[in-house]
């Protein structure tokens, strides 16, 4: 990929597997490209077609997503790795919401850890980085960190 390449690392919820911080940085170094934080947060659903407030992220949510960005940004910066911007979005739809950031924002590549198996079901939370990989119009990278026995 050509100069001014921009990686997203993506989040669907927790924190970032060092694993997966590895990869962003070894694919920015390889690529002399910029990375952008996303980290999503659930929101469980709606009242009468809008946002309802008791299934918005809560504060410990909302601080352990920043802590996570701060963490993966920590991470980055300690590697020499450009860091074009950081970003948390509340959503219903977590894959779709990721998608449309790496389209509105021109990303070339993603980067997302992913469970090692995938859940019974595509509706399960922990299936999201396979539905970016399957829908996105870019390169996505899942990284799966090693399970401990």
């Amino acid at each position: 990929m050509a100069r001014g390449t921009r990686i997203l690392l993506a989040g669907s919820g927790g924190p970032f597997a060092t694993e997966v911080l590895d990869e962003a940085v070894r694919l920015a170094e390889e690529q002399d490209a910029k990375v952008s934080v996303l980290q999503v947060l659930r929101v469980w659903g709606t009242g009468l077609g809008l946002p309802h407030p008791a299934l918005k992220p809560n504060a410990s949510e909302q601080q352990a997503a920043l802590d996570t960005v701060s963490a993966a940004l920590d991470h980055l910066e300690a590697h020499d790795v450009p860091v074009s911007g950081q970003l948390i979005i509340g959503t219903r739809h977590p894959a779709r919401s990721i998608l449309r950031h790496i389209d509105r924002t021109g990303m070339h590549m993603v980067v997302m850890g992913a469970p090692a198996k995938r859940r019974l079901g595509d509706w399960s939370w922990a299936n999201e980085p396979y539905r970016v990989a399957r829908r996105a119009r870019v390169p996505v990278v899942l990284v799966t960190p090693p399970t401990e026995s």
